[in-house]
């Protein structure tokens, strides 16, 4: 998910959902509002274009931009819900699929898998586990943007973690998404939040 191109800020997203309407298909996709503003004022203002994973190569993207349509949006669990319509004819070139939401939430230490969209450049999956989780957890973003987030998943993940990865998946060993990244603190400890709140 990419902001006004020129200002280059973006994040990962996750498709939850998918119809087939005419000639293109609607997917909807959830990412982390910070990825599209610093509040409500700017993210409705914001002009949103998303690219998705394409067969061909692994982990390149699209060259082509989609826009998106603003769905609604959440500040106190720090997410968006995003509707884009892809011409049917692109679709087949691109690696889409839907996220199953699991009903349970993680346990402790449980594996998982935290996925993202790292700098722009690399998609990345890396192996973690749910650490603890904290209640209204209250802060400021680097930028001084202050949030309280409902509730918070703190999980330590190896490999690469940091800048685009906000809005990508964290799941389970099924595959289900268990939660939303929003945040790296560190190198290794990703906050989420629960995809079942979303």
């Amino acid at each position: 998910v990419r902001n006004n191109l020129q200002e280059l800020t973006s994040g990962t997203g996750v498709i939850v959902g998918r119809e087939s309407k005419n000639d293109k298909e609607v997917f909807y996709v959830i990412t982390a509002a910070h990825v599209l503003g610093k509040d409500e004022k700017t993210l409705k203002g914001v002009d949103v274009r998303v690219v998705f994973p394409t067969k061909e190569t692994f982990a390149t993207v699209s060259s082509s931009y989609y826009p998106a349509q603003l769905l609604f949006f959440n500040w106190f669990f720090e997410y968006v819900f995003l509707k884009v319509e892809v011409p049917k004819s692109d679709v087949d070139s691109l690696e889409v699929e839907v996220a199953a939401i699991s009903q349970e939430m993680p346990k402790s230490l449980e594996e998982s898998w935290v996925s993202g969209f790292y700098r722009r450049r690399y998609l990345v999956a890396n192996k973690a586990y749910l650490s603890h989780m904290t209640i209204n957890e209250t802060g400021s973003a680097n930028d001084g943007t202050p949030f309280i987030i409902g509730v918070d998943l703190h999980f330590i993940a190896s490999g690469i973690n940091g800048t685009g990865m906000s809005g990508g998946g964290v799941f389970n060993t099924k595959g289900e998404l268990i939660g939303m990244a929003w945040a790296v603190k560190g190198d290794n400890i990703v906050s989420a939040i629960p995809a079942l709140l979303i």
